[in-house]
């Protein structure tokens, strides 16, 4: 009998440390929410997933949220492939790679900026033109629409030293004196048109532009804005009937996003989150807020208890233990932090919102039945673009 009270108690007692131990609970589940603009994140974003997930501490959210809210959907995750298929010569496939990321990207411009992977695919176009087809003036088009989408861009690698490429990039870098028109017939018809970020025009407007690939943008109160690559032909008018589709779930996920954030680190943030983690079902909410060569640095944002934790470093390769105790501490908020009662303030800086240094994207819809997104240009800030 005393042998069957011990092994009770025993009993017990493991349970107790097993339920100590537990964080599978929903007060230990958080969202991870990749605020870096950085697709340099996204491994260690990967990384802390699979050990927390693996720890049933990640909220479920449909798949599309999930991409949206770690920068996922906006990333060229197809490089490695893309750069095979070129060196086997296989460029129907390159090709192939290229057009669903170019899709998928221009899909999903509601959830941040685009533009590093437009930039990415547009030289992987104009490569593929020149070394399959010979088609130089293909090739420089698409080189001088990475110049366009980011002006620091210049071609590097194995590819860079060939004199081939290295002409087409300097005729790439020059305007072109040649120009055709475009036309944007929106609805509703109070849309407006901004075409490279610039000038806003109306609908139904002709707009005379430089010949080659361009960044269109329609936008209207309460619609999604809608983005394309519009290509402009010498003495041509293109015209483009565009629809501006109602706000979805996920375009207005992507929207509320962005709005947090724009917003310093800290009790601005936090603020600013309340409406996403809403719309989402999640209160909890795991910020990537920098990206170093072997460092992330987070922050707990909990906008039910309103508290924000203090910034940590995690290192992607420390031992799942390591990261688990380190969000962990976070979520119980150890070492103090920051509440939203009490005092103004927004916190410490956080990194330069990504509107005020490229573009600013929200929403998608349909362009003749084709899903894309919306931009408009605020500032352009340097990526590294190579081939």
């Amino acid at each position: 009998m005393r042998q069957l009270a011990v092994a009770v108690l025993l009993s017990s007692l493991a349970s107790v440390a097993r339920a100590d131990d537990d964080t599978s609970g929903d007060s230990k589940q958080v969202v991870l929410v990749n605020a870096t603009a950085k697709a340099s994140a996204l491994p260690g974003i990967d990384r802390v997933r699979r050990v927390l997930d693996g720890r049933g501490m990640i909220f479920k959210l449909p798949a599309t949220i999930v991409q949206l809210l770690d920068g996922s959907n906006l990333a060229v995750t197809d490089i490695d492939q893309i750069r095979g298929a070129i060196d086997d010569s296989d460029f129907k496939e390159a090709k192939k790679l290229i057009d669903a990321d170019e899709k998928r990207v221009l899909a999903s411009v509601g959830a941040g900026d685009p533009v590093p992977a437009l930039a990415e695919l547009s030289q992987w176009r104009g490569l593929v033109a020149t070394l399959d087809e010979g088609n130089t003036e293909e090739a420089v088009s698409w080189f001088r629409a990475a110049v366009r989408f980011n002006p620091m861009w210049e071609p590097s690698g194995r590819f860079a030293s060939a004199p081939s490429i290295k002409k087409l990039f300097q005729e790439a870098k020059k305007d072109p004196s040649e120009n055709g028109k475009l036309r944007v017939d929106a609805t509703p018809s109070d849309a407006r048109v901004r075409i490279d970020g610039k000038e806003n025009h109306a609908s139904g407007e002709k707009i005379e532009l430089p010949i080659g690939v361009h960044l269109v943008v329609v936008s209207a109160a309460d619609r999604s804005p809608v983005a394309m690559l519009a290509h402009v032909k010498q003495g041509a008018t293109v015209k483009l009937p565009v629809e501006l589709a109602k706000e979805s779930r996920d375009d207005r996920a992507g929207r509320l996003l962005e709005a947090t954030v724009s917003e310093p680190s800290g009790k601005s943030r936090l603020k600013a989150a309340k409406p996403l983690a809403k719309l989402i079902g999640a209160p909890r909410l795991l910020y990537f807020e920098d990206v170093g060569d072997d460092k992330l640095v987070l922050r707990m944002y909990d906008v039910d208890a309103q508290k924000v934790s203090k910034q940590f470093d995690v290192d992607s390769s420390s031992p799942s233990t390591a990261i688990t105790r380190k969000v962990l501490s976070a979520l119980d908020f150890e070492g103090g932090g920051e509440s939203s009662s009490g005092g103004g303030g927004g916190g410490t800086d956080g990194p330069t919102p990504w509107f005020k240094r490229w573009y600013v994207w929200v929403g998608v819809a349909v362009v003749a039945g084709v899903a894309i997104g919306g931009y408009e240009y605020a500032s352009r800030s340097p990526t590294a673009v190579r081939f």
